[in-house]
């Protein structure tokens, strides 16, 4: 755990805000999709954000979780989860 603080520490301010870019350029792209009524899958939105399948689902629990926004997926097993 303490290591994990000093890593972080020892990254600077910069590298903090891009994290924090990145992460809601994720949500700007997935949000105009869904907006849009495109019903994104998993699988393609990765591909288009350059990211893993995965990255893909941890943004979107962030948008339901911690911006309370109303989506939901469904988890089409190999064929991509549908958004």
């Amino acid at each position: 755990m303490k290591d994990k603080l000093r890593q972080a520490e020892s990254k600077g301010p910069s590298e903090s805000y891009s994290k924090f870019r990145v992460r809601w350029r994720h949500v700007l792209v997935i949000d105009q999709q869904v907006r849009a009524g495109r019903a994104p899958n998993c699988r393609r939105l990765a591909e288009e954000l350059e990211v893993s399948r995965r990255t893909v689902l941890r943004d979107v629990d962030f948008m339901r979780y911690d911006l309370s926004a109303p989506i939901e997926y469904e988890n089409l097993g190999k064929s991509g989860d549908t958004i």
